[in-house]
């Protein structure tokens, strides 16, 4: 059985940078308030198979990353209810989309050359929330099902942080 494809397309094959490189340092991402995008960035670099490895000092590269734009939108809504379940007319928000935008360039850490970029990439998670909640546990597993709106969106930054480190480091270990 034959198999073919178009010529633009190599099957699981790494791009130019890990084919010529072997080594990338990821300064703090400008932007990240906590570190948590920063630190997700490396562990991915870790955990990717083949392509460039993080390395803290002397690397060959440099990826520069800055958060441009952090933002959630509302896309799902319920009636309101009252204390026996009846609904009211009322429409409430009961789950949003966060949304993050970061660019990513990479340089030649010898030269300061930029050889990749700088390019926009964003990812987004969604989660629910109750927004007429009172309770004070949280449960991190739910995503928010179970909290405010305000605690919902800080339990999704970590699975939005990972979403967007994966994205990075897909696309610099395979750049054509």
């Amino acid at each position: 059985m034959a198999m073919t494809s178009c010529s633009g397309y190599r099957w699981g094959s790494l791009g130019v940078l890990a084919g010529s490189y072997k080594t990338i340092n990821v300064p703090y991402v400008e932007g990240d308030k906590d570190g948590k995008l920063t630190a997700s960035i490396i562990r991915e670099l870790d955990n990717s198979a083949g392509g460039l490895a993080y390395q803290q000092h002397a690397s060959e590269l440099m990826l520069r990353v800055e958060i441009k734009d952090t933002y959630n939108e509302n896309i799902g809504f319920r009636y309101k209810k009252d204390e026996s379940g009846d609904s009211f007319n009322d429409i409430i928000q009961v789950e949003s989309r966060m949304l993050a935008k970061a660019e990513v360039s990479v340089e030649e850490a010898l030269t300061g050359r930029t050889i990749v970029g700088p390019v926009v990439l964003d990812a987004h998670v969604d989660y629910d929330y109750d927004i007429d909640s009172n309770r004070s546990n949280l449960i991190d597993f739910s995503l928010g099902q179970m909290t405010t709106n305000e605690n919902a969106a800080d339990i999704a930054r970590d699975p939005l942080n990972h979403a967007l480190a994966v994205m990075i480091v897909s696309y610099i270990n395979h750049i054509w």
